[in-house]
């Protein structure tokens, strides 16, 4: 499970909250509601970490 990113969604904008999750093992932390934009660009950041687009 180490290699599978780990994104959390949350209501929560709380600087505590995002260290507890970093703490258990989350790579990604985004808070609700979320715009369109945001989205993209936390699917960029994963990709970008976690997916090999070159041989």
């Amino acid at each position: 499970l180490q290699d599978i990113p780990i994104a959390v969604l949350t209501t929560s904008r709380e600087k505590d909250d995002f260290i507890k999750c970093r703490e258990a093992g989350a790579n990604s932390f985004i808070s609700k509601p979320a715009s369109f934009s945001e989205w993209i660009k936390l699917m960029r950041s994963l990709a970008d970490t976690w997916l090999v687009t070159e041989y």
